[in-house]
């Protein structure tokens, strides 16, 4: 369709799907192997104008050099606080209040570390923090739920289901969702940085349940 387009058709080059494909076979790759399986992505209702939009954003992209992405900051002998990126748990107890008896930060609140974690992270991508579901499960009302995995077998989400499916996601794949679509974080995050994202988790779930919340 995109290439019934007389400017589209000119900047390719090509005027038909075949000589696309020859042209540019990494992307007859993709359509061959996507062809008549099912997909994650789900259908996205653009406006008019809007896919073209995309794909200039795509185009401009694709002419960054991107050898050795993500750049890392060199910040070799630099003592300066500035040449060190802050962790997420400074970040929240940066942001913290004092507290009311000395003045000094109080301490860090696990949800809300748990809250920065997934945004850093970009897990909120395939998950909502409400019932909408995505790529991935909906985590508004996830923790204390009762799920089906792949291999048919039923359990309760708990702290410990949350943990392992954060470390190692494929062990326990949820039916109706796909296995190697989410990264493992076992070498991405600490421990503490794993309950605090369980804790955060956990409170989305007490939100949703709670009567009076407004």
């Amino acid at each position: 369709m995109q290439l019934q387009k007389p400017a589209v058709a000119d900047e390719a080059g090509v005027d038909t799907l075949e000589a696309y494909f020859d042209k540019y076979p990494a992307a007859a790759e993709r359509v061959h192997r996507r062809g008549g399986q099912v997909t994650i992505m789900p259908n996205l209702q653009f406006r008019t104008g809007e896919v073209a939009r995309i794909i200039a954003f795509l185009k401009y992209t694709s002419q960054m050099d991107t050898e050795g992405w993500p750049p890392v900051p060199q910040v070799a002998g630099l003592t300066f606080p500035q040449a060190t990126r802050m962790p997420a748990t400074a970040v929240v107890a940066a942001a913290a209040p004092p507290d009311e008896g000395g003045g000094e930060a109080a301490a860090v609140d696990p949800v809300a570390l748990g809250a920065l974690l997934v945004e850093d992270n970009g897990c909120t991508a395939c998950h909502s923090a409400g019932n909408e579901v995505l790529v991935g499960p909906a985590l508004g009302q996830l923790y204390g739920s009762d799920v089906t995995l792949a291999d048919g077998t039923k359990t309760t989400v708990d702290d410990a289901y949350l943990s392992r499916a954060i470390l190692d996601p494929d062990a326990q794949v949820a039916a109706g969702f796909d296995e190697g679509v989410m990264p493992p974080y076992a070498d991405l995050l600490e421990t503490d940085e794993v309950t605090a994202i369980v804790a955060y988790i956990r409170s989305l779930g007490e939100k949703a349940n709670d009567p009076y919340r407004i």
